[in-house]
């Protein structure tokens, strides 16, 4: 009898560092474009948008891999606005990109 609970125990120790050590933690997906990364950075804005907006961005991309706006152009102040302050000097990582040129990139930002 005690050595059925034994072997009881070493099983359910057993199994249970195999589950646990076979548990994945989440890991965070990079972007893998320049795209990618803006949109994720642009989620769930924060004002309400009662319809479509677009808007264009032209930005560049500095030594440090950040993000610097040079402006919006958009008809709505506040998505001019909430571009500004969710993209400046963002830094990305992306292994692909070079800190030179300018970049125009077109975002939509559509309704709830």
């Amino acid at each position: 009898m005690k050595t059925i609970k034994s072997l009881v125990l070493v099983a359910i120790f057993a199994i249970s560092g195999v589950v646990n050590a076979n548990t994945n933690l989440a890991k965070s997906i990079e972007p893998e474009t320049v795209t990618e990364a803006i949109a994720e950075l642009l989620k769930n804005p924060s004002f309400n948008v009662e319809q479509d907006v677009n808007a264009t961005v032209l930005f560049t991309i500095n030594k440090k891999n950040e993000m610097v706006v040079i402006s919006v152009e958009s008809t709505h102040n506040d998505v001019e606005t909430f571009i500004k302050a969710r993209l400046n000097y963002k830094k990305l990582s992306l292994s692909a990109t070079t800190p030179s040129g300018m970049y125009k990139v077109p975002v939509k930002i559509t309704s709830n």
